[in-house]
């Protein structure tokens, strides 16, 4: 409930509900983001929900910020936060609703109570609560019938959670994965090591070039023209929209005051000049037909109109032209080639002779042997970085037992007897035992929350036709 929220928890506690809510919506399609000509925002079970009583309930829920941590508090939060919550809650509060989930008011007046903000002067709460809604321009009426609603909403939500618990088995795995060490013997066929022992004829890098050209083809790439529109002007696209039938893209860049910016030539995987990586633009601007107008497309910037200019095909170049290229990935190739031959040598070694020690291998080019200090899973480690597929192998093995299947990191090829590994802290264990408890509640419940958004959203055949 919006009570547990203090000062510094609150653009943290709206963000999890961003990550947890919009998930669900996109999860069920676009479908529930409907872009309709209505005079209502959404509908939740059929009943529409209107911009005025929209509007109304995010007011209630600025002022509720306000009475739980001040001023202080809405500074950080962002417009699209709130939404996001206020839908989440129309939802809750509309089920919990069909379900006749009563709250009684003296419920109701407990929830006004316990205000961080109004109980920092007690004697004068009812004066400063009456105060800061008249301030918002909202009657007490109005604001009690809204928590009602909200405490509605959350026990709703914590009859969905009820059932979620955490056993002794998952706090103690839990703390094992994020407090256990290792320490790790591993030999590393070094990739660049190898590279520079690879020198291809002329003939060689000619072959490879043939056998495998559609690895160069250059992709098809297009130009366009685009009017950047402020985020500012979102509620007058449809009335911009309107101006681009039968006009040109200068003609609306005149009469808007807007510059137009004409990109570079581009592919889906480039950049577009000003706008970053937008690969929906980049697939729908090499669909496009030439001069004809297309938008609008919502991006960080704004939202941008754009008109295809000129395209060029797809093509394979000639040898001489990406023969630098061709040397690189022929090396790379036969450079991984090479790590996997010695890396299946090595493994061989160790097999028949009964090797129970990585120093017991023979030197070979190209191949070095290192020893870890202790690490956690977490841990960055010399030469192997973050990698979690070493880190998890090394914590899966006995003491002394040497992985014989080759492990690729970024440096290369590895092959990796775990040393030693160190337990738990009992001690540590008993101490953290709590904290670890509320840190995989919190998760599980986030998870068992989010599908029941999720399934009140197809239950109430949820849209919103304006976010």
């Amino acid at each position: 409930m919006l009570r547990k929220i203090r000062k510094t928890d609150i653009k943290k506690v709206l963000w999890l509900l961003v990550i947890v809510i919009v998930p669900a919506f996109v999860f069920w399609g676009a479908n529930y983001f409907i872009r309709a000509r209505t005079s209502y925002l959404g509908k939740i079970y059929g009943k529409k929900v209107y911009p005025q009583e929209f509007e109304a309930f995010l007011q209630n829920i600025q002022a509720l910020l306000f009475l739980q941590a001040g001023r202080e508090a809405l500074s950080g939060v962002q417009l699209n936060q709130l939404k996001t919550y206020a839908w989440q809650r129309l939802l809750l509060i509309e089920k919990a609703k069909r379900e006749n989930i009563e709250v009684t008011d003296e419920e109701v007046l407990n929830y006004i109570k316990s205000f961080p903000f109004l109980n920092s002067q007690p004697s004068s709460l009812k004066k400063r609560y009456l105060s800061i809604l008249k301030r918002l321009g909202i009657t007490p009426a109005q604001f009690e019938e809204f928590l009602r609603d909200l405490i509605r909403a959350e026990k709703l939500r914590e009859r969905a959670l009820k059932d979620v618990k955490v056993t002794e088995q998952e706090i103690r795995e839990r703390f094992k994965r994020e407090t256990e060490q290792a320490k790790a013997k591993y030999i590393l066929i070094e990739f660049e090591k190898l590279k520079e022992e690879i020198t291809p004829t002329e003939e060689e890098l000619k072959s490879f070039f043939e056998e495998n050209k559609e690895k160069f083809r250059i992709p098809p790439k297009v130009k366009i023209n685009y009017l950047l529109i402020s985020p500012s002007y979102e509620d007058r696209l449809k009335e911009i929209e309107k101006e681009f039938k039968g006009k040109s893209l200068e003609e609306i860049a005149k009469k808007f005051n807007l510059e137009i910016v004409e990109t570079d030539y581009f592919s889906v995987e480039d950049p577009i000049k000003g706008l970053g990586w937008q690969k929906k633009i980049a697939i729908k601007s090499l669909e496009a037909e030439k001069n004809k107008i297309y938008g609008p497309f919502k991006t960080e910037e704004g939202f941008i109109f754009f008109s295809k200019i000129d395209e060029k095909p797809s093509y394979i170049p000639e040898f001489s032209k990406v023969k630098a290229e061709v040397k690189e990935k022929f090396k790379e190739e036969k450079v991984h080639q090479k790590a996997k031959e010695l890396a299946s040598k090595i493994i061989s070694e160790i097999e028949e002779k009964k090797l129970k020690d990585l120093r017991e291998v023979s030197s070979y080019p190209g191949a070095t042997l290192s020893e870890t200090k202790f690490f956690k899973r977490k841990d960055f480690i010399e030469n192997i970085g973050l990698d979690m597929n070493f880190k998890n192998t090394v914590f899966s093995l006995q003491a002394g037992e040497i992985h014989l299947q080759p492990l690729e990191v970024k440096k290369g090829l590895v092959i990796v007897q775990l040393l030693e590994k160190k337990g738990i802290d009992e001690e540590k264990f008993k101490e953290e035992k709590e904290k670890y408890k509320n840190l995989i509640l919190t998760e599980k419940r986030a998870e068992v929350f989010s599908d029941f958004i999720i399934q009140l959203i197809k239950e109430s055949k949820l849209t919103i036709s304006k976010f």
